[in-house]
């Protein structure tokens, strides 16, 4: 996928697999993007699952699943690219 992105637009596209419920692995992500390319200037907290199978049906721990990677991930994302955005003076967070 990132392979055909890059070509598709002549840019820079690099795939990581994080575990957005891995808070080590989401640092792995960042540190990885600021490696290959030298900071984060954007981040776009998108992950998120829902299984297949209707609402009725989800058990709780269905619906902690998908909180810990649709929301917790998120945050954890956040959190974790804040200071390569601050240590390279681009980028924003409120």
């Amino acid at each position: 996928m990132a392979d055909d992105l890059a070509q598709r637009t002549g840019g820079r596209v690099a795939g990581v697999a994080a575990d957005m419920r891995q808070p080590e692995q989401i640092e792995h992500m960042v540190a990885d993007a600021e490696r290959r390319h030298g900071g984060v200037d954007v981040l776009c907290a998108n992950a998120g699952i829902f299984p297949e199978r209707p609402l009725r049906e989800m058990t709780a721990d269905d619906v902690d699943e998908v909180l810990a990677v649709n929301l917790r991930g998120s945050i954890l994302s956040v959190r974790a690219c804040l200071p390569a955005m601050e240590r390279a003076g681009r980028g924003g967070s409120s």
